[in-house]
């Protein structure tokens, strides 16, 4: 949240994995800082193989779009992971977008 001059409350951390172990946060750190450095307008692909796992290609989608008078754009990223105990497996999916919405929209 510092490196981006963000409230703490609007920066989560998130993984695939076991529920319930604790993140290795000192490397999580780190690689908040690497990835804080390395921000551009381009760095959505970068960032897609960046949570790759497993996965054996990036899972990206984007679109720029004009909506009410305005030109917006809306990216999306994802990843899956195998399972890691008898059926139970995860996926964290991201959504951004420059576009003016409403916060109780965005929480829906």
């Amino acid at each position: 949240a510092d490196r981006l001059d963000l409230d703490p409350d609007q920066v989560l951390v998130s993984s695939t994995g076991v529920i319930g172990r604790y993140l290795p946060m000192d490397a999580i750190k780190s690689g908040i800082a690497e990835a804080c450095g390395g921000m551009s307008p381009d760095a959505g692909a970068a960032a897609a193989r960046a949570i790759m796992t497993t996965d054996t290609q990036p899972k990206t989608a984007q679109a720029e779009l004009h909506i009410a008078g305005a030109d917006v754009r809306i990216g999306g990223m994802s990843k899956g992971s195998g399972m890691i105990h008898p059926n139970m497996a995860t996926l964290l999916a991201y959504v951004t977008t420059d576009a003016a919405v409403e916060p109780g929209l965005m929480a829906k």
